[in-house]
Parts: structure tokens; sequence; C-alpha cells
């Protein structure tokens, strides 16, 4: 299901609090993300000397990837500063990297794919808003991280 961006910004803008922006993530039918998401709030009692995931970087997140349509799930980690951070491996050997600092910046990493051997691979990093993600990283990774 592609969600309409304006419903997806509403509903994320109602959720107060992580638990709620997580269900919305699970309304808007990421189950594995929002399953994720509960994992690793969960583990956040384990370490107690690392920040807890920060609401502003969750709900970022969050409007990226439910108003980006069917991307395949990304690995989800948290930083020890409470930063959600998104990761995609490209085969055979590429990968995206997105880093969701606050309410609307986004950090991006990405090497291209191996197309021909011997050839420089083509990367690119750089802060964006969430809503240019996509155009920052798409001409390195043209359809590789949709279903």
């Amino acid at each position: 299901m592609v969600a309409e961006r304006l419903d997806v910004v509403t509903a994320l803008a109602a959720a107060a609090t992580r638990a709620a922006i997580i269900e919305v993530v699970r309304r808007f039918e990421h189950e594995a993300i929002a399953d994720r998401l509960d994992y690793l709030i969960g583990l956040e009692a384990d370490e107690p000397d690392e920040a807890p995931m920060d609401i502003d970087s969750l709900r970022s997140m969050a409007e990226f990837v439910l108003s980006e349509g069917e991307l395949y799930d990304p690995d989800i980690g948290v930083g020890p500063d409470g930063v959600v951070g998104l990761s995609w491996r490209l085969p055979p050997d590429g990968m995206a990297y997105l880093r969701f600092k606050d309410s609307n910046v986004v950090r991006y990493a990405v090497i291209a794919p191996t197309v021909n051997d011997g050839a420089e691979r083509a990367h690119a990093a750089g802060t964006v808003a969430t809503a240019e993600v996509m155009g920052a990283i798409s001409p390195y990774v043209p359809q590789a991280l949709t279903q």
C-alpha cells in the first residue's frame, strides 16, 4: 500500500510518543519495520549508557519509509546517540545508508554496485531534507530499493 504523503504526515504529527509512531508504521502495513523498532526500543534497558531512540529521528525515518511506497525492508539500527539509521545492501557489492538526524535532516551515503569489472564505482554522500532523499540517491541505486 502506498500511503498518501499528507495522510502520513498528519498521522505522524499526531503521534506524541515513540510507541504511537510505531503504531502508525504498523497501521500503514509495515509490520516488519514496526516489529524491529519495538525490538530496538526493548534493548534500551540493556544499554543504559546509550541514549534512547530519539523521537524526532524516529518520526523522520517513519515519514520516509511510509511516504516512499514499496521499499524493501531495510536493516534498521540505532546509534549510541539515539539516531535511527536504515541500510540496504545493493547486490553484488553496493550499499545505501540513511541516518535520520532530526525531524527533517537525513545524512546519506551510497556506493553503487559494480557494473563493469575494473570500472570505478559511483558513490555519493551528503545531507538533504527527508522529502529529497530518494532524489539524491536514486542515480546510484536505480530500482534497487523498491520491490
